[in-house]
């Protein structure tokens, strides 16, 4: 992560946090159809946010 500023990193931070919450939120929406369409939107979220970061810390 060289050449990374500090205010990236806790962005950073911040951002795993959410993929953290939204992932354990996904793991509990399979009761029905709607839950289980809802658990790959928020795994798709997830993974967009993962990226991103990724993104800002190159």
């Amino acid at each position: 992560m060289s050449g990374v500023t500090i205010g990236q990193g806790i962005k950073a931070i911040d951002a795993l946090s959410k993929i953290q919450s939204l992932l354990a939120a996904a793991m509990h929406l399979t009761a029905s159809d709607e839950e289980t369409e809802l658990q790959l939107e928020l795994m798709n979220l997830a993974e967009s946010i993962a990226a991103k970061t990724l993104e800002c810390c190159k």
